[in-house]
């Protein structure tokens, strides 16, 4: 960002936070917070220090709080120097809106392919060590994705026990499977795994290049490692996840939908940003299907890639991503967000009447007159698990 002349500060705490922006709140465009310490920043109001204290006794900072003065954090009425929730943006990895006003919650993902309703802002993120790859010398070697050793046990393990262990005799020409699971490496649950254990970066870097293809083992999910197998010239097996019984008849890969198997809305993977690439780079395939992996898996080995950076974590792509989210004026998406909702999603006018649908009469003209109600609670998404969609 500092080629568009955009300055960045870095906060550690919550208050520290609030500090800061009190200090510059005339030139600071956006606040950009973890998800949780939103949270905590809006949870902090209508208490005196001695009474935020006894509520929230891990939040730093309140202790130089007198007792009886008044502390805050959002904006609100009685407490007019706090952050304006409006430039708020709350940073959260996973799928889910955790701002009361959606695309104000920041993700690394494009969430909008599991569901159209999902609305988080996707601002990707680039791997720099991708721009200096020197392609290495492949040897006939799966790497597992999986740094715990539970991992490769239990009902999130999507593969057959003794799976990998058969797939290592039979393949015509052999295969080594590998993993880096906990310190010190040691025996698996599964049978047929030379675990080295926990390896630094660089380490950890060489080893995934001089691998022939990396395998999803369940968990973890949407996790940085199956791009960074990509960018290192590595093809991702991305196993479909999360159904009680992996070996039933039913397909994981197409969620119950047989009748649209090519659907891909409908699956669910262990990579689900991942779902809109193919072979020779990913491999989608069916979590529990020995056969199906085997046949990946040689298809890798026969078919090795380049270097591949999907375009959508470019530096290019991931700097127009921010500059939108910087130089966009937010107000109008706002006020309709606002207005379209029952509640006005705790939002009302200055002296406390309701901006909702109900109201729409008593909806202000401009954001400027909007304040933030600590009545409402943050806004999360439904997040019913493949579980309960049975």
């Amino acid at each position: 960002m500092k080629r568009n002349n955009f300055t960045l500060l870095y906060s550690y705490k919550t208050l520290e936070t609030l500090l800061i922006y009190q200090s510059l709140s005339d030139i600071v465009k956006l606040v950009i917070m973890e998800a949780g310490n939103l949270e905590e920043c809006m949870k902090l109001h209508s208490m005196t220090g001695a009474q935020a204290q006894t509520a929230m006794p891990s939040l730093d900072g309140l202790k130089w709080l007198d007792d009886d003065e008044q502390v805050g954090c959002i904006k609100r009425v009685g407490y007019e120097q706090g952050i304006p929730l409006l430039h708020t943006r709350a940073f959260h990895f996973w799928l889910g809106q955790r701002h009361p006003l959606k695309q104000w919650t920041l993700a690394p993902e494009d969430w909008t392919i599991k569901s159209a309703s999902e609305s988080n802002y996707h601002i990707s993120y680039h791997l720099e060590h991708c721009r200096h790859v020197v392609p290495s010398e492949h040897q006939r070697r799966v790497f597992l994705l999986g740094k715990r050793p539970e991992y490769f046990e239990g009902d999130e393990y999507v593969w057959p026990q003794g799976a990998l262990a058969e797939i290592t005799t039979t393949l015509p020409g052999g295969v080594e499977f590998i993993a880096t699971a906990g310190k010190g490496g040691g025996e698996l649950p599964e049978a047929g795994i030379r675990n080295v254990g926990l390896l630094d970066k660089e380490e950890w870097f060489k080893l995934v290049a001089e691998s022939s293809v990396m395998l999803g083992i369940g968990l973890p999910r949407s996790s940085p490692s199956a791009y960074d197998a990509l960018c290192l010239g590595i093809p991702f097996i991305n196993p479909s996840v999360c159904m009680v019984n992996p070996f039933a008849e039913v397909s994981r890969i197409t969620k119950l939908d047989r009748k649209h198997p090519d659907d891909r809305t409908k699956w669910i993977l262990q990579q689900d940003p991942l779902r809109n690439e193919d072979p020779p780079y990913v491999y989608n395939i069916e979590a529990g299907n020995t056969e199906e992996l085997r046949k990946a898996i040689q298809s890798a080995l026969d078919t090795p890639i380049e270097p591949y950076i999907p375009e959508r974590m470019t530096i290019e792509f991931v700097e127009r991503r921010l500059l939108y989210l910087f130089s966009e004026d937010w107000r109008e998406i706002a006020l309709e967000q606002i207005k379209s909702s029952e509640t006005g999603l705790g939002f009302a006018t200055s002296d406390g009447k309701n901006v909702g649908v109900q109201s729409q009469s008593l909806f202000p003209k401009t954001s400027s007159e909007l304040i933030w109600f600590p009545s409402s609670s943050i806004h999360r998404a439904s997040q019913a698990s493949c579980f309960e969609a049975r």
